[in-house]
C-alpha cells in the first residue's frame, strides 16, 4: 500500500508541477462521516485558492441515505454553503437528490441540485472507473435554469483504507466553467488538489 501511495503521490507532484505552471492552484477538502446507525451522511467541504492562502469556499452537507439494494442507493441532502465574494461571505441552501448506481469497476451518480436561494436548477452526473484504488472521473454540469451546460469536472487519483475502516483520497481535479450560453469555457482553477477521508 504505502508503494501505491508513493507513486500516486509522484504522479499526481509530476501532473500538478506541468498544469500548474500556467495556473494557480487550488485545495479541496471533502470528508464524509457516515452515521451508519441513522443511516446519515454529514460532508463538510472547504476550498482553499490563490496558491493555497486563501479560504473561499466552505459547505456542510447533511442527509439520510438509502440502499435501495446492493447496486443502488438514493441520498437526499440539505446544504448550508457559505462563499467568499471579494471581502464578503454570501450564504447559500441546496438541495440535493442523488441516484447512485455502481456495476463494478464503473459507477454513476446522477444529481439534481436545487439552489433556493437563488433559484438555479443544476443537473449533475459523474461517471467514474475504480480499479485497485485507482480511479478516473467525469462529472458534467447542466444548468437547467438557463438551459445550457455550465461546468465539467475531470479527476484522477487513489482511495485507500486505513485506520480500521476510514477510506484516505488523494487526487488531482481539473474543471471547465462557463457562466452564459455561447461563452468559451475557461480553466478557472486548472489545477486543484482533491483530498478526503470517509469515516
Amino acid at each position: 500500500m504505502v508503494k501505491r501511495l508513493t507513486v500516486m503521490f509522484l504522479l499526481l507532484a509530476l501532473s500538478g508541477l506541468v498544469l500548474t505552471a500556467r495556473s494557480e492552484v487550488e485545495f479541496w477538502s471533502t470528508d464524509t462521516a457516515q452515521l451508519t446507525q441513522w443511516g446519515v451522511n454529514v460532508i463538510p467541504e472547504i476550498r482553499v485558492k490563490n496558491n493555497l492562502s486563501d479560504l473561499y469556499y466552505f459547505q456542510t452537507y447533511i442527509g439520510p441515505v438509502w440502499e435501495l439494494n446492493k447496486n443502488l442507493k438514493l441520498n437526499v441532502y440539505y446544504g448550508l454553503k457559505y462563499q467568499k465574494s471579494g471581502s464578503d461571505w454570501k450564504q447559500s441552501n441546496l438541495g440535493y437528490l442523488d441516484l447512485a448506481y455502481s456495476f463494478k469497476p464503473f459507477s454513476n451518480r446522477f444529481r439534481f441540485e436545487v439552489d433556493l436561494t437563488n433559484a438555479v436548477v443544476k443537473y449533475r452526473n459523474q461517471l467514474q472507473l475504480k480499479v485497485n484504488g485507482y480511479y478516473l472521473a467525469d462529472e458534467f454540469f447542466y444548468n437547467v435554469s438557463g438551459a445550457f451546460a455550465d461546468e465539467n469536472r475531470l479527476s484522477a487519483g487513489y482511495t485507500f483504507k486505513a485506520l480500521g475502516q476510514t477510506e484516505f483520497n488523494l487526487g488531482y481535479l481539473w474543471r471547465a466553467q462557463r457562466k452564459m450560453v455561447g461563452q468559451a469555457w475557461a480553466n478557472s482553477a486548472a489545477a486543484i488538489l482533491n483530498t478526503g477521508l470517509k469515516i
